[in-house]
């Protein structure tokens, strides 16, 4: 229900963000300039029957993105670093296997016992005319909060069966049919290659297939309507790739197109057919040998693996379609343009993300081997840091050859901030081309050696006044101001976006460039003043009030997440005055023009019923800069919006928001299902906003 909040909220922003989640990372520290390897860890996976216990051969295992198959006795070994990993475990004829577990020590067994599939029908049956449907599915024919009026007729000339689907109003002109279950009624659909459906479309011109799994990041390949099979009396049949899930969750189609319209859908049914392999035709060249210290290795089967790539098809829009081959136990990484990535569809790679950022500050490039077919004109590469991100593109690349690819951090089209190397998190390809044409990539890895020189910051006040202990921070490296006020970093040559914090002064930040050196001065300005005097008592009592958050009447529901960074979030913090509790947000030097910022309550448990409440009411605090505030209340289907401007500040102000009177966004929202609160601010990075009692009246 809640999986399209955020992509709203950012369209609701006009802001468009690449494949980022925006959730708190925790950072990996390491030594700048350290050549200390890494310390692995040997782990051997061993396969066998659950029944029987007899080993399994010819296994294929999955495990930190590295892929082995199972000796005569079942045994498949890998050497890695200490850190939790999953697996993933497919064999001829067993039920596919998933495991996550920590990895401790040297020498360490993990035991996986499979158990044997019964035999799979050619064919299974989601909804179709001549056959039973093959499988329970808990949630048929929701809509999935698309906002789409799905219809049974009864009635059609040509199929028993038939569904009528029109669009909606939450998803633009999209209407969305799924069927699904939870998670412990997830279905295997691994033997499954493709699945097929027929439509008749009236102003709907093309449609996204998804899939989602209990473990796997979703499947989205969008075709065009007209580009299936044509068939008698206006019905098409389209025929989509299906991915290699075994825990199938949902499955979903959503039709789209320039204006509002319908469709007829009927027969939707999952098919196995034989797949045509096309591709180089041999691996990628070797890499340099390098050694541990040399190099960063995410993936290659000629190098020593330190980090692993843990998603492969993270769809930022219109992905190409992922799948792994090889060549003589070479692996490679395919992406295939789909119908509607003809202009730039985007897939992401996270590396960085579930155990912690990449610290590649050591070196100076990101090198990555890659085939071109022909008929593609252009791929980027976009690489993705916790302080910015930027570009590397090659135009009318080479093809029918491999081509060693070199992206150097000094020489990367800068996006947005500054690209920081020590905290790498993902990468992006991007592609132009043909439909059906592919790219392949081989050999991901970071190299060079970096030069490194000591930025010397020294952090004073708005009357030359230092101030020590100030805490200067770049990337993942922070060091606090001495007595003198003076911080010394050891960096890498190259932009780096400089952070200053200081209690009782707003937030610094100043990009600068490091080249053999140097030393710079940074002015901090105070903070604005906050409240003197707590917020004044509620009006409504308890039985009048839903209350998520105060000291004066109960709380009937807790406020779970504060700091939902939807885009340069004002930094939040509790403030205690005279014993009475206020969150406070105060503005960052990248959120100054619309900083928002998401307050949860209704997404962990469920969502918030307040169709019985006329609005909702909290006390704000706007300290002398703040120029204007947005406020959201944030439904599962939509939101309403309040802007104030201009902000009265220096005093506590009650702030009423009856529903029925805020800009709804798109028509559709529902009090019934409240989820959030969002927060932007306008002012400076010296000041912020406190909220307190926030209520449903």
């Amino acid at each position: 229900m809640f999986k399209n909040i955020k992509i709203f909220m950012l369209l609701l922003l006009s802001v468009l963000f690449f494949g980022c989640a925006d959730e708190e990372l925790e950072a990996v520290v390491s030594a700048r300039g350290d050549d200390t390897p890494p310390i692995t860890y040997s782990v051997t996976v061993k396969v066998s029957d659950d029944i029987n216990g007899a080993s399994i051969s010819n296994a294929q295992v999955v495990l930190a993105g590295k892929t082995k198959i199972t000796n005569a006795l079942g045994a498949a070994s890998f050497e890695l670093a200490k850190a939790s990993y999953s697996l993933s475990i497919a064999a001829t004829g067993y039920k596919s296997y998933t495991h996550v577990f920590d990895l401790t020590a040297d020498n360490q067994q993990v035991l996986a016992a499979m158990a044997e599939t019964l035999p799979v029908p050619e064919v299974s049956y989601l909804f179709h005319s001549e056959n039973e449907d093959s499988n329970f599915m808990q949630y048929w024919g929701d809509n999935w909060g698309s906002g789409a009026t799905i219809t049974n007729i009864d009635d059609d000339p040509d199929f028993i069966k038939v569904l009528k689907v029109s669009s909606g109003t939450n998803w633009g002109n999209k209407g969305a049919v799924a069927w699904g279950n939870e998670d412990q009624n997830a279905i295997n659909i691994s033997t499954y290659t493709h699945v097929k459906f027929k439509v008749k479309a009236t102003n709907l011109t093309d449609v996204e297939v998804i899939v989602n799994s209990a473990t796997k990041v979703e499947s989205n390949i969008g075709y065009l309507i007209n580009n299936g099979t044509l068939l008698e009396n206006g019905w098409v049949e389209i025929t989509a790739v299906l991915p290699d899930f075994s825990d199938m969750t949902w499955f979903a189609l959503a039709f789209n197109g320039e204006q509002s319209g319908l469709v007829l859908l009927a027969d939707v049914h999952f098919v196995t057919q034989t797949m045509i392999i096309q591709g180089p035709h041999e691996a990628a060249a070797l890499p340099p040998q390098l050694s541990d210290a040399q190099a960063i290795v995410l993936y290659s089967d000629s190098l020593k693996q330190d980090k692993y790539i843990s998603v492969w098809s993270s769809n930022w829009w219109n992905a190409p379609i992922y799948s792994q081959g090889n060549i003589d136990g070479n692996y490679y990484a395919k992406y295939e343009i789909t119908e509607l990535g003809t202009v730039g569809g985007a897939v992401g790679l996270e590396f960085g993300i579930e155990n912690g950022f990449v610290d590649a500050s050591a070196k100076t490039m990101m090198n990555f081997d890659m085939y071109v077919e022909s008929g593609i004109t252009q791929i980027q590469l976009k690489l993705v840091s916790d302080g910015g991100d930027s570009l590397y593109k090659t135009i009318n690349p080479p093809t029918g050859e491999w081509v060693s690819h070199q992206a150097v951090f000094s020489e990367l089209e800068v996006l947005s901030g500054t690209l920081e190397p020590s905290t790498l998190k993902l990468a992006g390809f991007i592609v132009f081309g043909e439909a059906g044409k592919s790219f392949y990539v081989d050999n991901i890895y970071f190299s060079g050696e970096s030069i490194f020189s000591d930025l010397v910051v020294t952090v004073e006040d708005n009357n030359n006044v230092v101030i020590a202990g100030a805490i200067v921070s770049i990337g993942d490296l922070s060091v606090t101001a001495d007595a003198n006020g003076v911080a010394t970093l050891n960096l890498q040559e190259g932009e780096h976006s400089v952070k200053v914090s200081a209690d009782g002064f707003g937030l610094r930040q100043q990009i600068q460039s490091n080249v053999g050196g140097g030393a710079i001065t940074l002015t901090m300005q105070p903070l604005n003043p906050g409240p003197f005097l707590p917020a004044p008592a509620p009006i409504h009592s308890d039985a009048e009030a839903f209350v998520l958050y105060s000291d004066s009447l109960l709380v009937d529901k807790n406020i779970s997440f504060w700091e939902d960074n939807w885009y340069n979030a004002p930094v939040y913090s509790q403030v205690n005055l005279a014993g009475n509790n206020m969150a406070k947000f105060q503005i960052t030097p990248d959120g100054r023009d619309g900083g928002v910022v998401g307050i949860q309550y209704g997404v962990e448990g469920g969502v918030v019923d307040a169709s019985n409440k006329i609005g909702m009411r909290f006390d704000i605090y706007a300290t002398s800069g703040v120029t204007q505030a947005v406020i959201q209340i944030v439904a599962s289907n939509g939101a309403r919006i309040q802007t104030i401007k201009p902000v009265t500040t220096g005093e506590w102000v009650s702030l009423e928001l009856v529903f029925d009177d805020l800009v709804d966004s798109n028509q559709s929202f529902s009090s019934e299902e409240l989820t959030q609160l969002g927060l932007q601010l306008w002012g400076t990075s010296s000041d912020s906003v406190y909220l307190d009692n926030i209520y449903f009246y």
